[in-house]
């Protein structure tokens, strides 16, 4: 069932859900069972989000270059500062989902996924873009196990 998930396809576990799959029923009928789900849940959230962010971008040079260009003085390119632009935009409406639809329980599963799975964490304390979501979260969900080693991780960066 798993594979017939929206964009299962790129899911961390989504290989895996496959062998299972054609372990079980063999490689004709479990490999075509497993193409025939993928295909069926696939709708290319991810992609339409690029384009999307692609959009916006060229819109914001195109609206910026023509009504106040940036000058030549300026080092910064117009297109990498309406990506920066986009993005933040972006950014923020998943900051403001994560707040709102963060649960204990969610994040402390958090801790059970695979080295490989969970390195998203370490990528997001690593980054100043990020890392300001984690330390919100941290101060509104004080009895998150996952937060708590968050916290403590960021903690004993301090005294290093």
């Amino acid at each position: 069932d798993s594979l017939k998930e929206v964009d299962a396809i790129l899911e961390p576990g989504c290989l895996t859900n496959v062998e299972v799959l054609v372990n079980e029923l063999g490689v004709e009928v479990g490999g075509t069972k497993s193409i025939q789900n993928l295909v069926v849940g696939y709708r290319g959230c991810t992609s339409i989000c690029g384009l999307l962010a692609t959009w916006l971008t060229d819109l914001t040079v195109a609206s910026k270059t023509s009504i106040a260009p940036i000058p030549s003085s300026h080092n910064l390119d117009p297109s990498s500062i309406a990506a920066d632009s986009v993005r933040g935009v972006a950014e923020n409406v998943i900051k403001r989902i994560a707040k709102e639809s963060f649960s204990k329980k969610g994040g402390d599963n958090i801790l059970g996924f695979e080295k490989t799975e969970a390195a998203f964490l370490q990528e997001m304390i690593n980054s100043d873009r990020w890392r300001s979501l984690l330390i919100d979260l941290s101060a509104d969900n004080k009895d998150s196990a996952l937060l708590v080693y968050v916290s403590l991780y960021f903690a004993s960066c301090l005294l290093i």
